[in-house]
């Protein structure tokens, strides 16, 4: 089988590439960097002329790439998002005629009833696929964990507890959802090797569950730190610096260290969870 896969250099890409590779046919969409034992295909989602012709002899199309930070909530951030997850997944789409079917990666974001650049151009993204004619499987993932190799927001909280100290809102019982790259490639092999009649279906990889402060303990666990400084934030009184610092990111266009919806949606959470948690 031929497939066509896009992000094939990024966090999951790169993992799954290499085991796509011992079986099929694999064509990459690349802009500088290239892939090993695969065709490599220059171009970019949001340049449609570098995509023409992109899928012929494409039987299968797996769409990774993506880009766009949780916390972002800037106009540069939202336009930056709206032209690669958005735009590029249309670009992408108008090469995909008799191409069997598309695997899009998503994530479990667009459920969060906060806004973020990321979060919103994912659910426009997932629209854009089901207003399709094309036959498709929409994968939505937690935060992606790769103990070796961390990445993303999942590196900055290793960052701070090999440091020795970790900053959480509240008493940290708000949940963290998780699920590790190779369980994702996992899954993704699997939608590659079913029938490919005609589906239009979401699968939600939920992973495992914990709340902040277990999570915090399971990376110290796997990283041998035994001792953790916790500075709690109380929402109560570091609200006002979240939502000025909020403010400013979307004046000046920078990533705030959390978003004052999402601080006040995992402050929620955290004052709904089971007392002594």
């Amino acid at each position: 089988m031929k497939i066509l896969v896009t992000g094939g250099t990024g966090f999951v890409g790169k993992e799954l590439v290499k085991l796509l590779t011992k079986k099929h046919e694999v064509r990459c969409l690349v802009r500088r960097k290239r892939v090993k034992n695969a065709e490599n295909w220059v171009g970019d989602l949001t340049d449609k002329e570098s995509l023409k012709g992109i899928c012929e002899g494409i039987r299968v199309v797996i769409h990774l790439a993506t880009v766009g930070e949780v916390n972002a909530v800037s106009k540069r951030h939202y336009e930056k998002c709206l032209k690669t997850n958005v735009q590029g997944l249309k670009n992408l789409l108008r090469e995909c005629e008799g191409v069997e079917r598309i695997i899009m990666l998503s994530s479990l974001i667009v459920k969060k009833p906060y806004h973020s650049a990321y979060g919103d151009t994912k659910k426009m993204a997932e629209e854009v696929l089901t207003s399709s004619s094309l036959p498709h499987t929409i994968i939505r993932v937690p935060l992606i964990c790769d103990w070796k190799e961390p990445k993303g927001e999942f590196k900055r909280i290793v960052k701070m507890v090999k440091r020795g100290y970790i900053f959480m809102l509240d008493h940290g019982r708000y949940s963290i959802d998780f699920v590790s790259r190779n369980k994702v490639v996992e899954e993704i092999l699997k939608e590659v090797e079913t029938s490919s009649k005609c589906k239009r279906k979401v699968i939600e990889i939920v992973g495992k569950s914990l709340n902040f402060n277990e999570f915090v303990e399971r990376v110290m666990e796997k990283y041998e730190k035994k001792k953790v400084k916790r500075i709690k934030l109380p929402f109560v009184l570091a609200s006002p610096f979240i939502f000025l610092a909020d403010l400013f990111a979307r004046f000046f266009g920078f990533v705030p260290p959390i978003s004052f919806g999402r601080a006040k949606y995992l402050h929620e959470q955290d004052k709904n969870a089971p007392a002594g948690i």
